[in-house]
């Protein structure tokens, strides 16, 4: 709808019609029914825009934004290298502390379940690699 024009319900503008209509197609779609008739006339002629801007948009069920950016990301070789860098660090890191925890257990005699914050780090581990894995 322009600028200019004026929105109607059934061929007739939102402000000749009753408060009892208004309420009727305020309640059809779901919104709140309360008010002076200006603050129903404005909460109508919104809903009704954005029903007129659904109706004639033209969705773009194949378009996905930023579907190309892994693509680029794996042909850059900075970029991969950096990725694969980041990621043997962190395989490091959680190897060390399996480690520590291992240690840990052996000295305090402690059930493998006690370190919940491994599994923790375990999860990020697998996380980063769905993430990042080129």
């Amino acid at each position: 709808m322009a600028d200019g024009e004026e929105v109607t319900l059934d061929g007739r503008p939102l402000h000749l019609l009753r408060v009892a209509d208004l309420k009727a197609a305020l309640e059809s779609r779901g919104l709140a029914k309360s008010g002076q008739k200006s603050a129903l006339v404005k909460r109508l002629r919104g809903a009704l825009m954005l029903e007129n801007l659904q109706k004639h948009s033209t969705p773009h069920a194949t378009f996905q934004p930023n579907s190309q950016i892994g693509e680029e990301m794996s042909q850059n070789s900075f970029i991969k290298q950096y990725l694969e860098k980041q990621q043997e660090l962190l395989q490091q890191r959680l190897e060390r502390e399996a480690r520590e925890a291992a240690e840990l257990e052996g000295a305090f005699g402690a059930k493998s379940g006690d370190f919940g914050n491994l599994s923790h780090l375990e999860g990020i581990w697998v996380k980063f690699r769905r993430i990042w894995v080129i």
